[in-house]
């Protein structure tokens, strides 16, 4: 059971590197925009928007990173246990994730594409519009990567569900 638990959170770490990849992309949209864009006030509300965004990627996806890191040094801690007791807790686990955390990070995802849409289509500030775009982006890219780690983590969810401990 301990080797399906340490691929799940390599797997979980390569998810984490596309996050880290997508702050960057951001980072650098934001700095061409900068460089080769006008000056005017709805690309430097994109610009500000992409920045933070890019920024609020990294450091939540880097910090997960880390954390998945330590998970990964303590599973030989983990050895004590049997193979049945750690499949149990790891299910457990699973259904926690499925029943808590994924609703809250989509519910804020949300929350990003709404806000974003209201500032599009209420404010008459071209800077506010401008960050009202790069929270669509970024509640779009962020919906689109909770599809698919809910996908990964069903199958992953399944997989372990299905082995025969005793």
């Amino acid at each position: 059971m301990i080797t399906y638990i340490h691929q799940y959170y390599l797997a979980e770490k390569g998810t984490a590197m596309i996050g880290i990849i997508l702050g960057i992309l951001f980072l650098v949209i934001a700095l061409l925009l900068w460089k080769l864009s006008p000056d005017n006030p709805l690309t430097k509300g994109l610009i500000t928007g992409l920045l933070v965004s890019g920024l609020l990627q990294l450091v939540l996806t880097g910090s997960y990173t880390v954390v998945l890191s330590r998970k990964i040094a303590g599973l030989s801690q983990l050895q004590v246990q049997t193979d049945r007791v750690l499949q149990e807790t790891e299910i457990s686990r699973m259904k926690k994730v499925f029943a808590s955390t994924y609703p809250m990070a989509l519910a804020m995802d949300t929350v990003f594409i709404v806000m974003g849409l209201l500032l599009v289509f209420i404010t008459s500030s071209p800077f506010w519009k401008g960050i009202g775009l790069s929270l669509m982006a970024l509640g779009t890219v962020a919906h689109i990567g909770e599809a698919f780690s809910m996908q990964k983590n069903a199958a992953y969810q399944q997989k372990i569900t299905a082995l025969k401990f005793q």
